[in-house]
Parts: C-alpha cells; sequence; structure tokens
C-alpha cells in the first residue's frame, strides 16, 4: 500500500504542468492547453474529440458534463460587461427599456463569443490543477490522456 505522497506504482506518469501564464496564452489563442499547436474548435462551436498535435482527450469525463464549469467563467465576464454598459449608459440615463434592452443585446452577443474562450480557460484551470497523464500507444508513440 502507498502513502498519499508516493505515487502508484501502477498509475501513468503524469506530465509536468506547463506554467499557468503558458496554459492562459495557448487558451485565449484558441490552442491545445497541453501541447500549444492543436486547435480547439472546428466551427464556431464544435470541438473535436482530441488534439491533432498530442492526441489529449478534450472531454476527460464519460459524462456530458465536463465543460459545466466553462460556465462559471462565462458568468463571471458576463457580469464585468453588464456592469460595464450600465456605467456607460449612466450619464445618458436611458429608461429602464433601453438599459434592459441594450444589457439584452451586449451579453447575449458577449456571451455567444466568449463560449469558446470560457472553455479554453477552463481547460487551462483544469490542466494546471490535475495535469494529463501519458501513455504508449501501439506505435510507440507517447500519447496524452486524461486522467
Amino acid at each position: 500500500m502507498t502513502s498519499p505522497s508516493e505515487p502508484d506504482a501502477g498509475a501513468a506518469p503524469r506530465l509536468p504542468a506547463a506554467p499557468f501564464p503558458r496554459l492562459l496564452l495557448r487558451a485565449v489563442r484558441l490552442r491545445c492547453v497541453v501541447c500549444g499547436t492543436g486547435r480547439l474548435f472546428r466551427g464556431i462551436f464544435r470541438m473535436p474529440p482530441a488534439c491533432d498535435g498530442c492526441g489529449y482527450v478534450f472531454q476527460r469525463t464519460d459524462g456530458g458534463g465536463y465543460f459545466l464549469g466553462s460556465i462559471y467563467f462565462n458568468y463571471i465576464m458576463s457580469t464585468v460587461v453588464a456592469g460595464i454598459v450600465l456605467v456607460v449608459l449612466m450619464p445618458y440615463r436611458p429608461s429602464m427599456e433601453t438599459q434592459g434592452l441594450a444589457l439584452f443585446i451586449a451579453l447575449g452577443g458577449f456571451s455567444l463569443w466568449f463560449h469558446r474562450y470560457a472553455r479554453a480557460l477552463f481547460m487551462a484551470l483544469d490542466v494546471a490543477l490535475d495535469p494529463p497523464a501519458t501513455t504508449r500507444g501501439p506505435d510507440g508513440e507517447t500519447r496524452v490522456i486524461g486522467v
């Protein structure tokens, strides 16, 4: 039996975590946060199952809820945008209807645009806190697995 500080002999070796600023930069560029080369999105919202560069599987859980954490990034940034919109509108003293319409347009557009970045930032945080493991593929190449 191993102690919590000793690695399990049967466990796959962990990749050393890249510095967090590098992970954030990769996320902002919408690149794989593990290798920095693979693209995170194929279209506006569609993610491939794994990175083309390193093979890292983006969805690290079997269920469909891995990216639920990205909602928090989107919510925080949307709150910041709402505050900015209201501060910008304050000198004009618009009606409540105008404020509501401005917030609806600004936050709707921002949330859709920021969705990809929220997912990428969540992945960067996840990889920083729990680096993925590696394994040897059938061809002998090292592959990244999200354990």
